[in-house]
């Protein structure tokens, strides 16, 4: 099997993985801290309307890392838009660049901008497992705050998978 293809089913099993996991974070919703969200999780412990809740960040505005290579080899990719006058504008149909075009596609099954983004979120989330476990982006050490981002594009990214098809 060639690196193409093993990589592409290593991904696949990735978000098959994941998907099936136990993990309730495709149940997310925004919250304005994390208190707020494992308050919200505590209150549904104690109405017997679930059995554990984990809070998920999601990342509804384009971070910025320090590493320039970070910046332009992952996250440009998965938020568009550009730089006006020095501040950054967002041209995302929809808030949350990558995870928030999977979100809309898996919940209202259709295409966003006519293009599938599936493979492409499949793909970053292999790219990012990459990058957290190794501590680097090509050659390049990335800094703690970094490793983080990384971590939380991962975690946003992972629960856009696993967002609940209405079809």
């Amino acid at each position: 099997m060639d690196t193409h293809l093993r990589r592409v089913a290593i991904s696949i099993a990735i978000v098959i993985a994941a998907i099936t996991s136990s993990s309730h974070s495709g149940n997310a919703q925004l919250f304005r801290s994390r208190s707020e969200c494992e308050a919200w999780g505590r209150a549904r412990v104690q109405a017997g309307t679930s059995r554990g809740y984990e809070c998920v960040k999601r990342l509804i505005s384009r971070p910025f890392a320090q590493s320039a290579t970070f910046n332009k080899n992952v996250i440009e990719q998965m938020y568009r838009g550009k730089r006006v006058n020095g501040q950054w504008q967002s041209s995302d149909m929809y808030p949350g660049g990558l995870a928030g075009a999977i979100r809309r596609q898996l919940s209202k099954g259709e295409l966003v901008g006519g293009v599938d983004h599936l493979q492409k979120g499949i793909a970053r989330l292999a790219q990012l497992k990459n990058i957290i476990t190794r501590g680097k982006i090509g050659n390049e050490v990335l800094s703690t705050s970094d490793i983080k981002l990384a971590r939380e594009l991962h975690d946003d990214l992972l629960a856009a998978l696993q967002t609940k098809p209405n079809r």
